[in-house]
């Protein structure tokens, strides 16, 4: 006993002393540690009950920490969802059942940002495709294009309208077997992705059956086998922009992508060409995104003051309140501004094409150029798919995907799941699209030429 209170009077000074200098809080060190923490998580080779489960418990704390759309869903409880899902993906027989129900889970986001990539050893039996696009007009799925020359696929022919597959009417066969797998924000998005390119995907070593009408109204009936999707993407093309003049004073812009490598310098030969053009015409159909600052760069080039290039918002959690049972949730909005380019901007009228490809990226860039004056939208509404995706890792290199933010206007006005409205709505008929004429560019050209 005598040597206890001696060890206290000796060290006492020493106990309470330490901890007041301590080392210092390396506020750098704290942010390194936690950002390699939350992305150092090994799942094993082995796709068995226990990486089953860490697999939807990953995908569900993401949504459940990280999603900014929430409130957009009111119906949907994201933890009994999980619950729900718990049982299915245990008993998933093997990795391709165990792919396809988390992408199922996942779809009950309702985000066309926010999705599940099963690994690639799987491509092929859930990707393969045919090598076409095709459109839904007047409620028909028509091919617009055929990307193989090849014999095999010479009779997908532009204007062939697909009523079958595998023997089931094609709104039924999408409905069972392929809407229900995936993500989309809205109709108009699920329009663009589904009957673009989603519906004939499946395995490759299986035969897809098609029932046709051709162009001249008779019916057949054909068997194709479909291409793994790195072969699709070699035949497909990208479009590049491109400035052509129409008339003695109006220009067509056509831009199909914001993820052109040096946007800038080629926007600085167009617009120089612009100044001899009293209207413009920019195309935005199946601008599926790409790089923000290229849209930012665009703008600069078409407005004439200060403005605010995108206005997001996201969720922000803090813990430290949830301990204290205050709000632990914010809604955090910031906005980017930037200033046009003077002495290379276009100020004449411009008439912008738009239709429900028209997406993410693109969309941005068109929420903030309405506001400009003499300027007008055709077409159809876009997809209303704006957001940023927390990308993080799943068992067997799988992807997942959770949108974190969204996009509003200028002016904070929501386009998320509404898309951004045409000031004069164009719908192509089946007829046109076979003769090849543009309803929307006709009628944008019409305006201009009254302005």
């Amino acid at each position: 006993m005598g040597n206890y209170l001696f060890f206290l009077l000796a060290f006492w000074p020493i106990l309470f002393v330490i901890p007041l200098h301590g080392q210092q809080l390396d506020s750098a060190d704290y942010v390194n540690f936690y950002h390699k923490h939350i992305n150092s998580y090994e799942y094993g080779d082995t796709l068995n009950i226990q990486t089953k489960i860490a697999g939807l418990s990953r995908a569900w704390a993401e949504a459940r920490f990280n999603f900014s759309n929430f409130d957009q869903i009111p119906a949907l409880n994201w933890d009994s969802l999980y619950l729900e899902y718990l049982p299915k993906v245990m008993e998933a027989n093997s990795k391709l059942e165990y792919f396809q129900i988390l992408t199922r889970f996942y779809t009950y986001l309702q985000d066309g940002h926010s999705m599940i990539v099963a690994p690639f050893t799987l491509w092929d039996s859930l990707y393969a495709a045919l090598p076409i696009e095709a459109k839904l007009i007047e409620n028909q799925v028509v091919i617009i294009k055929n990307y193989n020359t090849e014999e095999a696929y010479s009779t997908l022919r532009a204007g062939t309208i697909i009523k079958k597959i595998n023997g089931i009417a094609i709104h039924d066969y999408v409905d069972e077997n392929v809407s229900p797998y995936v993500s989309f924000t809205s109709s108009a998005d699920s329009i663009s992705r589904i009957f673009s390119y989603h519906f004939t995907r499946g395995n490759l070593n299986e035969l897809i059956v098609l029932e046709m009408i051709n162009t001249k109204g008779e019916t057949f009936t054909k068997s194709f086998n479909r291409l793994p999707q790195h072969q699709i993407n070699t035949l497909i093309k990208k479009p590049k922009i491109r400035l052509n003049q129409l008339s003695d004073d109006i220009s067509l812009l056509s831009i199909p992508s914001f993820d052109q490598k040096n946007q800038s310098l080629l926007f600085d030969s167009i617009f120089n060409k612009l100044q001899t053009s009293n209207a413009l015409i920019i195309d935005l159909r199946k601008n599926n995104s790409g790089l923000l600052f290229n849209a930012y760069e665009l703008l600069s080039y078409l407005l004439l003051e200060n403005y605010v290039v995108e206005t997001i918002l996201s969720p922000v959690y803090f813990p430290f309140k949830r301990a204290r049972q205050i709000t632990s949730y914010e809604m955090r909005i910031q906005t980017n501004s930037r200033q046009p380019l003077w002495g290379l901007q276009f100020d004449g009228p411009i008439a912008v094409l738009i239709d429900n490809h028209t997406h993410g990226n693109a969309e941005i860039f068109l929420s903030v150029l309405k506001k400009r004056n003499n300027t007008y939208l055709f077409g159809s509404g876009t997809s209303g798919a704006s957001g940023q995706s927390v990308v993080f890792r799943l068992p067997d290199n799988a992807t997942g995907y959770i949108s974190a933010s969204r996009n509003l206007t200028a002016n904070r006005m929501e386009f998320y799941r509404v898309g951004i409205q045409p000031d004069i709505e164009t719908k192509a008929s089946l007829d046109q699209i076979l003769s090849g004429e543009d309803a929307a560019l006709e009628a944008a050209i019409q305006f201009l030429k009254e302005k």
